[in-house]
């Protein structure tokens, strides 16, 4: 009779009683003795035999309202349960642990989305106030750390910005086009923008509505453009 240990990786589904549907992926290692010489074979088949008596013991905790995270204290169930279905089999189970219960990727997100909204709930006004002064602080930090290059960049952009919003405020025609750009989408905006920048703007005369081009008098009445 051979004596090897056989490591286990299995996904498992898991109904928590705090986040619902899981994937959990249970990795774990047995120590048994068989008949067999325990080659890569011999470890795929066990290791597949584990999986079934794991999962229904799992479902029995999940059906008990107990949470992935205290899965662990009932190992000496598990372990019983593994045992009685390897034995059919003539394999004797020796040692059994699970070393990890980890969820996967997409439930993991889960949880930490769950973790946050609670979070949140019960967070008072005090706590909020901290929040926002440590991203001000970041924020500063953020600032600090920058090159005097990155910082002329940002100040250029800063009065670019600024130069622009004067121009929309004082342009009804301008400010239209920027309105469009929330109503009809980036591209339709920005084609309106490009519209209203690039055109030049047509005047008239002030006296007779002649149309004016670029000097001081009107060429048809004579007034004078101020």
């Amino acid at each position: 009779m051979g004596d090897f240990k056989v490591k286990f990786d299995h996904a498992i589904s898991y109904f928590d009683p705090v986040y619902t549907s899981l994937r959990l992926n249970v990795i774990g290692e047995a120590e048994v003795s068989c008949a067999r010489e325990g080659d890569e074979g011999d470890v795929r088949w066990i290791s597949d035999l584990i999986a079934v008596p794991l999962m229904d013991e799992f479902s029995r905790l999940s059906s008990r309202q107990i949470s992935y995270k205290d899965i662990i204290p009932h190992m000496d169930t598990i372990s019983h349960s593994v045992s009685m279905a390897l034995a059919p089999k003539g394999i004797m189970l020796n040692s059994f642990v699970i070393i990890g219960i980890n969820p996967d990727a997409l439930s993991k997100s889960s949880i930490e989305l769950h973790d946050r909204m609670n979070a949140s709930k019960s967070m008072t006004p005090a706590d909020y106030a901290k929040q926002f002064e440590e991203a001000q602080k970041k924020a500063q930090q953020s600032l600090d750390n920058l090159s005097q290059e990155q910082r002329r960049k940002q100040e250029e952009t800063r009065k670019v910005a600024e130069l622009h919003m004067a121009q929309i405020q004082k342009d009804p025609e301008l400010a239209k086009a920027v309105q469009d750009a929330d109503d009809a989408g980036a591209a339709a905006g920005a084609a309106a923008l490009k519209s209203v920048f690039a055109s030049p703007k047509k005047r008239f005369c002030s006296k007779c509505g002649n149309p004016l081009g670029n000097g001081k008098f009107c060429g048809k009445c004579g007034n004078q453009i101020r």
